[in-house]
């Protein structure tokens, strides 16, 4: 008995060890953070005055010269940024500024289109969840003039996902598990929706907020399980209400602020995924075509009904689209990797027919060296790109494609686009 205790404590200085050196670790890496973003927000890509004209969709330069100079000289004048040699810069925001100027119309939803929220979801680790959930939102955010409100819902107790959005995250943010396990006190005057919408954190795209995790949001579970034993042997209680809590408490708190909202999920199967599914209205499931993800994801899928009958029993009322998405697809490598990936794709789609989204989010050192700086590759500056422009061109064109189609599925589902596109 002595020994089992002895050998416990002996157990437990070692963990204390090893976490000393992680926090510690962790404190080194926070602040290389703060030395490559800075304390301020991180800047985003500037755009030249060609390719300001083509995201606004002007035909003519001497209309958009024509909007530049009224700004400019306008009672409350707007300055934009030029480069050394007289060229403009600008901002995603000051295209922002230039579309509202040329009543170039926002994306603006009808009253029966309802927010798209989007789980991005797999039981498979490394299947590039994070990797297509924060390049599809800052996609969906900055591809077009449409401006569509979206926000990232970062599920996974990790936070990968959040170093994207607010890799400046401190103690005194809130995070998704603060609010689900009611880890907050209101202001005076201030209502839980108030105060749900300012834990959104605003990014350096202006239509792009995150909603961040932490480690302790691993809690959540403890507390869903404690709530439904105190309900169990209550007559009448609800005991499908732990999860429907993510939509009662922070999707419909801030439906009516975002057009589409993704969240990204850990590969587990517990109470926060079980809420994922019951607050989404859509399902994209990322897969790597090899067999060990493909494995894992085909086992996934078998149990989809169960798994979703449990959403369903809940209340949930259909989804809108349920879609594959090949991830971390080569095909500029090995030519026997290259087959592979081929033969697997193939089969997908030939089974899943147009369940698999039609272009794959093609393997590519731009995603990893891009987000070493805390950004998606539509958030990098081409010329500060370190490596070749062109493979971070094409990085970007290939995942533009992937958010075309996931952009067509939200238009297909909201009713108001869907008899206007039949």
């Amino acid at each position: 008995m002595q020994n089992m205790i002895d050998g416990a404590i002996a157990t437990l200085k070692e963990c204390t060890i090893i976490a000393d050196i992680a926090k510690s670790r962790l404190e080194e890496v926070k602040n290389l953070q703060l030395d490559i973003v800075g304390d301020e927000d991180r800047e985003f890509r500037t755009y030249s005055k060609a390719e300001a004209q083509s995201w606004l969709g002007v035909k003519h330069a001497t209309k958009l010269s024509r909007a530049i100079k009224e700004l400019e000289s306008s009672p409350k004048p707007v300055r934009f940024e030029r480069e050394a040699n007289g060229h403009y810069k600008f901002t995603i925001q000051d295209l922002h500024t230039l579309a509202d100027a040329m009543d170039i119309p926002k994306f603006k939803r009808k009253p029966n289109d309802k927010c798209q929220v989007i789980c991005v979801s797999a039981l498979k680790g490394g299947a590039a969840k994070t990797t297509t959930a924060v390049n599809v939102a800052s996609g969906l955010a900055v591809n077009n003039n449409k401006r569509y409100r979206v926000a990232v819902i970062d599920l996974d107790p990790q936070g990968t996902g959040t170093m994207f959005g607010v890799p400046n995250l401190t103690d005194d943010d809130f995070t998704v598990g603060d609010i689900l396990q009611g880890n907050f006190d209101l202001d005076e005057g201030e209502s839980e929706k108030d105060f749900v919408k300012s834990c959104f954190k605003n990014t350096s795209i202006p239509n792009l907020d995150y909603l961040p995790a932490r480690v302790s949001d691993f809690f959540f579970e403890s507390v869903a399980e404690q709530i439904k034993i105190d309900e169990y042997d209550q007559p009448n209680s609800d005991k499908n209400r732990t999860y429907r809590l993510l939509k009662e408490r922070i999707i419909d708190a801030v439906s009516d602020d975002y057009d589409i909202i993704i969240l990204d999920t850990a590969p587990a199967l517990n109470t926060t995924f079980y809420n994922a599914i019951y607050a989404s209205t859509s399902l994209l499931i990322p897969v790597i075509p090899e067999l060990v993800s493909l494995d894992a994801t085909l086992k996934y899928l078998e149990r989809l009904k169960d798994i979703y009958a449990i959403a369903a029993k809940a209340g949930h009322e259909g989804m809108d689209f349920i879609r594959m998405l090949v991830t971390n697809f080569d095909d500029s490598g090995n030519k026997t990797h290259i087959t592979v990936h081929r033969t697997y794709k193939t089969d997908l789609q030939t089974i899943f027919s147009n369940r698999v989204l039609a272009y794959p989010l093609k393997h590519s050192a731009a995603i990893p060296i891009c987000a070493d700086n805390y950004m998606t590759v539509f958030e990098m500056n081409p010329k500060e790109y370190p490596k070749s422009r062109a493979k971070l061109l094409d990085c970007v064109s290939n995942l533009s494609e992937v958010v075309n189609e996931v952009e067509v599925l939200c238009c297909q589902a909201w009713p108001s686009i869907r008899t206007n596109m039949r």
